[in-house]
């Protein structure tokens, strides 16, 4: 238990410094920060460069034999099972707009088990963090079943036909209380799960370090999280489904598996 704490504590050291960094940053330059085009509608700034690097530095010296996955630089390979997964801006785009919707993101997973995760949502001066076998904070906030409609938060951008084949089923079986929201950043839309501001998050296409943090996060707090098959979540899977009732969930990758079982 000692570990996990000096774990969460680094956690939390590396992501307040982190918001310190993008906050300045933007304070200094706006959104008008350098900009790379990796292609495939993906952006690297340097503020993304220069907060997974600090990022880093931090946790080889404290952890060297850890491994680390990051969005921006190449994998650490470490000698033990434990690997942190970094994403220093998820909303990248948002965040080059002038949009609020971007988060940082940081875990920690021995194998495929969470053991620390923390999502800061800087423009919300908002962050939801834990470790195994302890209580989230802030708590999940539950919002009235019976005053709203159900949210489902999807992908902003489908690379493949398979992809837009599942929204437009999922569209097809739209009907109330079910809408559907689109930020462009996923690690901010499962940390706004816990908030109450989602009911279920679905991705096709997603990296391990947008979605290790929140899926610990949302684990931790007794959410349903699976790949979109329905097998156990693995970080490195490629896609997750998220959903705080088992009812909810099972609609949803019956929609979205229908072609594949047909």
């Amino acid at each position: 238990m000692d570990d996990l704490h000096d774990y969460y504590s680094a956690a939390c050291r590396v992501v307040t410094r982190a918001r310190e960094q993008l906050l300045n940053g933007l304070s200094a330059t706006g959104p008008e920060v350098g900009v790379l085009d990796k292609g495939n509608s993906d952006f690297q700034t340097s503020l993304d460069v220069d907060i997974e690097q600090d990022i880093r530095d931090y946790l080889t010296h404290r952890f060297p034999d850890h491994s680390i996955v990051g969005e921006e630089l190449a994998n650490v390979v470490g000698e033990s099972e434990l690997t942190w997964y970094v994403d220093p801006i998820d909303g990248t785009h948002n965040l080059m707009m002038g949009r609020p919707e971007i988060a940082i993101s940081v875990a920690l997973y021995q194998g495929d088990c969470p053991l620390v995760a923390i999502i800061d949502l800087p423009m919300r001066n908002q962050t939801f963090s834990a470790y195994a076998h302890d209580q989230i904070s802030p708590p999940r906030r539950v919002r009235d079943q019976h005053k709203r409609r159900v949210l489902v938060g999807i992908p902003g951008e489908f690379a493949e036909p398979a992809d837009r084949s599942r929204l437009s089923r999922l569209l097809a079986e739209m009907k109330a209380p079910l809408g559907l929201r689109c930020t462009g950043a996923l690690a901010y839309d499962l940390a706004t799960m816990l908030s109450g501001e989602l009911d279920a998050r679905v991705s096709f296409s997603a990296k391990s370090v947008d979605v290790a943090a929140g899926a610990a996060l949302l684990q931790f707090a007794g959410c349903i999280v699976t790949n979109l098959d329905g097998t156990p979540f693995q970080p490195w899977s490629g896609n997750i489904a998220a959903s705080w009732t088992p009812e909810l969930h099972k609609w949803l990758l019956t929609i979205l598996n229908e072609e594949t079982h047909s």
